[in-house]
């Protein structure tokens, strides 16, 4: 793979070339630096050897004026407290309070979500599904995990005890399809609702077995819906198959215009799109479709979302030749998302390009330059505190993180009849931290990166092996926006300006917040 930047071994940065023109980023004080090109050459050494050892190294391979005012830049940047060697001493989620003492304060009270896993059967057959058959060690479609309503309810009257300080609390319902037990649906929101009215609920579709009975229900009970679609017919239904390998675009289109139709306002506040990037050939298919002249309600461009094919081990990925598609479909992503920003073209039609780059972008306009010596504890990269976040409960009534760990059966947390183990959740929290900091303390992109439990169990225990191809592809995704962000900015220095009344801040900032 082509390498599109300089690591360095004893600072954290990296030096990059972005239009012909050297930066550095830097860790310490998150800050990109326009710098000498001959920068990048001696930058390291700088931090181990004296400016006349530096001089003598080079001075057969530079220019010695060169070395000398790359030299004077890095010495004032190093006086200014900018460049440093600085390490992460540990990561722990509270400077004052232990791991346990932490998550008892945080989870108890302060649950935000709860997912049931309504049932494991599907009426669809996905091609690139994880429960598809296609997926090493991961279970396929069926119908023998369908949650009881006597464990829901103690699921629920133990996530309502413990939710009353959030600010927003959802219930979840996951498939599988959700509504093929909409009895059971239908049946929990309105025991929640009796209890609690301010609760409010999402349920993710295939959309083919929607019927205006379902709608109505929803709308009526401050329920969110997103439906699955990957794009126009020809692309959606390559995929998107039902059992007899027939497409369900023209079926999943049927519910979006009966929603539309007879449920306007539903439609207009209420639903969102999940699509599945898959290869296909013209570039622009997906920019053309989830468009608000296609639909009206992703003028809010918030209300789609497009993610990848799950990496792990498949035959689909292989079979469609998967990375090399979205290689350069990324790369032409890129240049649209960049065209736009620059020429100061229509930002709100673009929301195909939007939703694979802005959260990128995001992190990088709005991230703190407080210095990371300035800070009294350091967070795990990007964990939740398992259980607070999201609370997965299981046909057989154990607690997970996530649907994803469920699917590992791994990170169990607890049980409907005894809650949750904030031990256990202590234990797991101070393991992944003992195991990263080596890792973390000298990685470059620790202030850039979102990498949480799942990246790195395996075999239900933490494997450093696994997550450092994840942190790879971390690093390569966080070298692309910062120079997608600086080659924006060269030619258009306030292209980002329409971001600056938007009340977004990285998700870093405020774990690192000093107590």
């Amino acid at each position: 793979m082509e390498k599109i930047y300089i690591e360095y071994k004893n600072f954290n940065g990296i030096g990059f070339y972005e239009n012909h023109q050297a930066y550095i980023y830097e860790t310490h004080t998150n800050s990109i630096l326009k710098v000498h090109p001959v920068v990048l050459e001696i930058i390291d050494d700088t931090f181990k050897l004296d400016d006349a050892a530096v001089l003598n190294k080079y001075k057969h391979e530079l220019p010695p004026n060169d070395i000398e005012e790359a030299l004077e830049g890095i010495k004032n940047l190093k006086e200014q407290n900018v460049l440093s060697d600085f390490k992460i001493p540990s990561m722990s989620l509270s400077a004052k309070k232990e791991t346990l003492e932490k998550v008892k304060d945080k989870i108890l009270g302060n649950m935000t979500q709860l997912i049931f896993n309504v049932t494991e059967a599907c009426n669809l057959r996905c091609r690139y599904c994880i429960y598809s058959g296609t997926y090493k060690e991961r279970r396929n479609h069926n119908k023998d995990n369908e949650i009881s309503w006597e464990t829901a309810e103690k699921a629920i009257d133990y996530f309502l005890s413990n939710s009353d300080k959030s600010a927003a609390r959802y219930v979840t319902f996951y498939g599988g399809e959700p509504f093929l037990r909409f009895d059971f649906i239908k049946k929990a929101i309105e025991y929640i609702s009796g209890k609690d009215p301010d609760l409010h609920f999402s349920i993710t579709s295939n959309g083919t077995v929607i019927n205006r009975e379902i709608i109505d229900f929803l709308s009526k009970h401050n329920a969110k819906l997103t439906i699955s679609l990957d794009g126009p017919e020809r692309i959606h239904d390559r995929n998107r198959l039902f059992v007899n390998q027939s497409g369900t675009h023209q079926t999943v289109s049927q519910a979006i215009e009966l929603i539309k139709n007879e449920f306007p306002e539903f439609y207009a506040e209420r639903l969102r799109f999940n699509a599945v990037l898959t290869p296909h050939e013209n570039n622009l298919s997906l920019i053309d479709y989830f468009s608000s002249k296609n639909f009206s309600f992703l003028k809010d461009e918030t209300k789609l979302n497009i993610g990848l094919v799950n990496p792990e081990e498949n035959s689909y990925i292989e079979d469609c030749g998967y990375y090399e598609f979205l290689k350069q479909y990324m790369n032409n992503m890129r240049e649209l998302y960049r065209d736009r920003h620059t020429q100061k073209g229509e930002l709100q039609e673009i929301h195909a390009a939007r939703c694979l780059l802005d959260r990128r972008i995001k992190q990088i306009h709005f991230r703190s330059h407080k210095r990371l010596s300035e800070y009294t504890f350091y967070w795990p990269n990007g964990i939740c505190i398992p259980g607070m976040r999201s609370l997965f409960v299981s046909a057989d009534g154990a607690y997970y993180p996530c649907e994803k760990l469920y699917d590992y059966q791994d990170m169990n947390i607890g049980r409907v009849d005894s809650g949750i183990d904030v031990e256990k959740i202590a234990g797991y929290i101070d393991e992944y931290s003992s195991v990263m900091i080596s890792d973390c303390q000298k990685c470059w992109a620790f202030r850039l990166c979102s990498e949480c439990f799942l990246s790195i169990r395996e075999n239900k225990t933490f494997k450093l092996k696994k997550r450092r191809k994840y942190c790879a592809n971390q690093k390569r995704g966080a070298v692309l926006a910062l120079k997608l962000y600086i080659s924006i900015l060269q030619k258009n220095e306030k292209a980002f300006a329409y971001l600056e009344n938007e009340d977004e801040t990285n998700q870093y900032i405020g774990y690192m917040l000093d107590e």
